[in-house]
């Protein structure tokens, strides 16, 4: 697959996990029945993308960003849809021409029981009521090249915290310059404690993952020094627990 729309991933991502959650997928319908009424389906359908069951192979490199849980997803599917909805995210169009045909190819399964699909969702929370209260305590993360680690310096300090500055100023112009339209990841982290997880890895290790942050559109600062990255900073969406396993990096005691 090549470059990717940020917009698209996250998308996929929670199309990933209605997959494996009945629950969420039940939620997810009933956002989508409010943001994506019948008689604007059409209105936003593309041609060229639709009938493609590859657009819905999302097993792969969606799971990088996958809900650790239903509020999560929840909070995800609501600030996601009101970005479509106002076509402020790149590739905007393309996204919600996946979203509706995915709507679409939809079916209930034959053992599904709303009885209990009602019960989760009232015990999760109502949207819009209950779910603004839910915070999580996130944390954005820091790759600092191993050679930098063995001799700290003043210099290597301020590149990760201008590295951080720019993760969360790009959020900012995400959301037009409105705080309260702040990703729900990234917000966690600026109005909580706006912790770090620091790890290192080698020259190759942050090229990759640059590379890799790139072409999935994933937000993130790079700092460079002797032509090499020396400090990566990657946005909360990204979950800092999931770093070392999935780019085998090493976490720092810091």
């Amino acid at each position: 697959m090549g470059m990717m729309y940020y917009s698209e991933l996250l998308l996929r991502s929670l199309i990933l996990y209605a997959e494996k959650n009945a629950t969420f997928e039940f939620m997810f319908r009933v956002l989508l029945r409010e943001k994506l009424p019948q008689r604007e389906k059409m209105e936003f359908l593309s041609p060229e993308l639709t009938h493609h069951a590859e657009l819905f192979d999302v097993e792969g490199e969606a799971l990088i960003l996958e809900p650790k849980d239903t509020p999560s997803a929840i909070r995800r599917a609501r600030w996601l849809l009101a970005r479509l909805d106002e076509e402020c995210l790149p590739g905007s169009t393309r996204t919600r021409t996946i979203l509706i045909e995915w709507t679409e190819q939809q079916h209930r399964a034959p053992n599904e029981n709303p009885k209990q699909i009602v019960v989760g969702i009232i015990v999760v929370a109502i949207p819009g009521i209950t779910m603004g209260k839910f915070h999580l305590k996130k944390k954005m993360s820091l790759i600092i090249r191993s050679d930098l680690v063995r001799s700290p310096t003043l210099e290597l300090q301020e590149e990760c915290i201008r590295a951080s500055f720019d993760v969360f100023q790009r959020a900012v112009l995400l959301a037009r310059g409105n705080m309260k339209k702040l990703e729900p990841e990234i917000a966690d982290w600026f109005f909580n404690k706006r912790e770090f997880v620091f790890h290192e890895g080698t020259s190759a290790q942050l090229r990759e993952i640059r590379a890799l942050l790139v072409r999935l559109g994933i937000p993130h600062s790079a700092s460079e020094k002797d032509g090499m990255i020396s400090v990566l900073a990657i946005s909360p969406v990204l979950d800092s627990d999931r770093i070392s396993s999935e780019f085998g990096t090493q976490q720092l005691n810091i």
